[in-house]
């Protein structure tokens, strides 16, 4: 940025004495008119060239490192968020379940699909499934989380 700021400064310098030296051999008159005219046209072209020539690269150069830097903290802000869902759903399925007796451990799984909703796909129910109660409770979970009963998985738990 600094060099095209540089070059930019140059050429307008440059022009600069052109145009001074182009008057001062004009004289008076109309035709002074002239070259004050060319001169005005020199300097909005010496202004504007660096847009057409410029290397962009220059100004772009680094533009994926920062790109991929915004694409991972947007995905790990996304993940954050999504385990913190998990994380307050599955304290509601805790609260559900000691409602009803059943001490389980829920583990909450979900993703954003490509329009942002967030989908649930599965909780798993670590704890006594048998009961009778937890019927009752999967029921009242998939009812809550808009779920499917099918996506409610109990499993055993495992012993020390």
């Amino acid at each position: 940025m600094m060099e095209i700021l540089h070059s930019l400064m140059v050429r307008l310098f440059a022009g600069g004495i052109l145009c001074a030296a182009a008057m001062v051999l004009a004289g008076g008159g109309a035709k002074r008119e002239s070259v004050r005219l060319c001169c005005v046209c020199i300097m909005m072209l010496i202004v504007l060239s660096p847009l057409e020539r410029a290397d962009f690269t220059l100004l772009l150069e680094g533009r994926e490192d920062v790109t991929h830097q915004i694409e991972s903290a947007l995905a790990g802000r996304q993940g954050t968020q999504l385990e913190a869902i998990a994380g307050r759903l599955e304290a509601h399925i805790t609260a559900m379940a000691e409602g009803t007796g059943i001490a389980c451990a829920p583990i909450v799984r979900c993703y954003l699909d490509e329009n942002g909703v967030l989908i649930i796909d599965s909780v798993a129910l670590q704890g006594d499934g048998v009961q009778p109660e937890a019927a009752q409770l999967a029921q009242r979970i998939a009812a809550d989380l808009g779920i499917a009963e099918g996506q409610i998985i109990w499993m055993e738990e495992s012993g020390p």
